[in-house]
């Protein structure tokens, strides 16, 4: 097969063309291109030459070196396909074009386009751009969900990763206690468990999410010092129900002992224990370590006692902003619910005070989009 190949390119040596002057070793064509006309062969060369041409039976550009083998340089005045691995020893220049037309099942095209960005063209015409390996390309969206419910969330188109932060509910504060001899203030709730996940989600992929409720205030019955309700678990399913992650909600503790918070089973931190009911009323506790610059709300303070009266116990608090709620306060103040993922505040002493409620949990997917 005879044919013609206009190439491109700018080769060191050719005669019979219109050049400018320029250095010794080297030639400029100013036509724009090089005319080769296909052949099967040529011939060797003295060391250090080499010949160029396009092989006719294959329409490759080629050269031949003075010991005769024959080199091919990948370039064709045609598409090609190439198969098997092929290694670059220098980058690649990619000309900014277009968006292409479609490449066949299975293949991708990968261009430059004129804004600079490399993007993928697959065979049903989907075009994205290609990631650069930085987040600070990123376009973030933020979704948050604060209230204990049960939703979906679905994964946005030009997904790259997505960083999520999550609490279980806080636990509830205990009733205070009053038999006559013994009055106690109830025990604050304990914080929710947080957890930080980073993963990588597939565009019009719907997760099921479930955010924790904060625990509510146990019934109070003949002396009060009834436990709170523990709260509830925060978790992510994904798409077929198939858990993802899951945080536990804060705990509840026995009169006048402290709140105890429980981890899922990947969660990274507990929460702070809610404090001690008693003479004075114990403040919750912080929990005992960050993440990635996620800090604790603020801890509950336990109540003032009054005469043989004991203030309830503050809520212990959440990572990520999660306060544990305030201990009653004889005669004066009750006690205060938690917030995001925060324990409850215990009540005051007293057959009647009740504790407060946990905060419900926390969901809230930052997704980076290209």
């Amino acid at each position: 097969m005879m044919r013609k190949q206009y190439i491109a390119l700018v080769l060191f040596l050719m005669f019979g063309l219109a050049t400018v002057a320029c250095a010794a070793n080297e030639r400029k064509v100013d036509a724009g291109y090089v005319q080769f006309k296909g052949q099967a062969t040529a011939n060797t060369t003295s060391a250090g030459y080499y010949n160029f041409f396009v092989d006719s039976d294959d329409d490759i550009m080629k050269y031949r070196n003075s010991a005769g083998n024959y080199i091919e340089t990948l370039m064709t005045s045609f598409a090609q396909t190439v198969t098997g691995l092929k290694s670059f020893d220098v980058g690649v220049a990619m000309k900014e074009i277009a968006t292409p037309s479609n490449p066949s099942a299975t293949y991708y095209k990968l261009y430059f386009k004129s804004d600079g960005n490399l993007y993928k063209l697959n065979s049903a015409g989907t075009e994205a751009a290609v990631g650069s390996g930085s987040s600070s390309n990123c376009t973030w969206q933020t979704d948050t969900y604060s209230t204990a419910t049960t939703t979906t969330w679905t994964c946005p188109a030009g997904a790259q990763f997505s960083i999520i932060d999550m609490a279980g509910g806080g636990g509830a504060g205990n009733n205070g206690f009053d038999n006559g001899s013994t009055r106690n203030g109830g025990a604050g709730g304990g914080g929710g468990a947080f957890g930080r996940y980073v993963f990588k989600c597939t565009p019009s992929d719907v997760y099921d999410l479930v955010i924790g409720a904060g625990g509510a205030p146990g019934t109070n019955t003949g002396s009060g010092g009834q436990q709170g309700n523990v709260g509830g678990d925060t978790y992510i399913n994904a798409p077929s129900s198939v858990p993802l992650y899951r945080v536990g909600g804060g705990r509840v503790g026995s009169d006048g002992s402290a709140g105890v918070a429980q981890t899922g089973a990947a969660a990274y931190f507990n929460g702070g224990a809610g404090g001690n009911g008693g003479t004075s009323g114990g403040s919750g506790a912080t929990p005992t370590a960050l993440y990635f610059g996620a800090s604790p709300g603020s801890v509950g303070t336990g109540g003032a006692p009054t005469g043989a009266y004991s203030g309830g116990g503050g809520g212990g608090a959440s990572i990520y902003g999660g306060s544990g709620g305030n201990g009653g306060t004889v005669g004066s103040t009750p006690c205060t619910d938690g917030t995001r993922g925060g324990g409850g505040g215990g009540g005051l002493a007293g057959i009647v005070n009740t504790g407060c409620s946990g905060g419900a949990g926390f969901i809230e997917i930052k997704t980076c989009k290209f």
